[in-house]
């Protein structure tokens, strides 16, 4: 089975490289990993010390200058809905691209990114289900260790914040595979969102072997991709450090310096379009997955009979 994985992972690199339109929408797909991250750290336990430094400055905030942060926040809001809104569009429009690709059929890049557009509503649903859950289990998870931590428990939090990430791991994977498996089915079979959601379930448990070696393979590779982006960065800035005329010492940079503003731009888009290349890159083989290991079969139990996959 290892073969499926590096066929997976080669066949995705292929496709990366020689279809670079599909970059642009990994600079969406990104936006759904900042979302969810965001929203992770939000959730994640917090001291009490912490709570109340984050309630007092939100609280001074608000007294001081509250129309800027009340309008600030709600351009952030609408901003991310946007983004988000977006991510689910390019998820869509991958699937279909990759899908075509392989059946070799003709793709109208445009076209099918407009496509996409009608598949938000469900997309939208699978995502507040599979994400809600794994947000809801992570607040219970954390909030038994925040207690502690407030009670300056510190061995007995650590120790359940060590059994809450073993617990919390297999959750996330779950979840998280469901909902790119119940997307799939709907972009790509047109099944309706509960029974996308049924039926991913039943696949992963008949494959998730495969399914965690291809996982950890794609984690190795996201961290030595990250590590390199770093470098890569560290290379790009040297150059405006030498020209700003300050030394090389980190503390030292002066972030007024239009020099080394120019280097933080620079080494940001990098930064941006490297992140994008690896994101495109996960999200495809995730998909080739999907399409290797499963095919369509008819189930004619419902009233418009539907297309869903089974293991190969």
């Amino acid at each position: 089975m290892r073969l499926i994985q590096d066929k997976i992972i080669k066949q995705a690199l292929s496709f990366t490289k020689t279809k670079k339109v599909l970059w642009s929408l990994g600079l969406f797909l990104i936006w759904g990993n900042v979302f969810i991250y965001f929203l992770i750290t939000t959730f994640s336990p917090k001291d009490q010390q912490q709570q109340n430094n984050v309630a007092q400055d939100l609280t001074q905030l608000v007294m001081t200058k509250g129309s800027t942060v009340i309008m600030s926040g709600a351009i952030i809001i609408i901003a991310a809905i946007i983004f988000w809104l977006m991510y689910l569009v390019s998820r869509a429009s991958l699937m279909v691209i990759v899908d075509k690709s392989i059946a070799r059929e003709p793709i109208e890049f445009w076209k099918t990114v407009k496509q996409g557009r009608k598949f938000i509503p469900q997309l939208a649903a699978i995502w507040a289900v599979t994400f809600g859950t794994i947000f809801l289990a992570l607040f219970l998870l954390s909030a038994p260790i925040g207690h502690l931590w407030n009670a300056q428990a510190t061995t007995q939090a650590t120790t359940l914040g060590i059994t809450g990430l073993l617990i919390f791991a297999p959750i996330y994977f779950l979840l998280s595979t469901v909902n790119t498996f119940a997307g799939l089915l709907v972009v790509l079979h047109k099944v309706t969102v509960r029974n996308s959601i049924r039926v991913s379930v039943d696949l992963i448990g008949k494959i998730w072997p495969i399914l965690v070696r291809l996982a950890i393979l794609l984690l190795m590779l996201s961290i030595l991709s990250m590590i390199g982006i770093i470098i890569i960065q560290a290379i790009i800035l040297i150059p405006f450090v030498i020209l700003s005329g300050l030394p090389y010492d980190m503390v030292g940079f002066s972030l007024n310096s239009p020099v080394i503003l120019s280097g933080i731009f620079t080494g940001f888009l990098v930064f941006l379009g490297l992140t994008a290349v690896v994101s495109t890159l996960q999200h495809i083989c995730w998909i080739l997955i999907f399409l290797e290991l499963v095919k369509p079969k008819k189930f004619e139990d419902q009233p418009q009979p539907e297309t869903v996959p089974e293991v190969v």
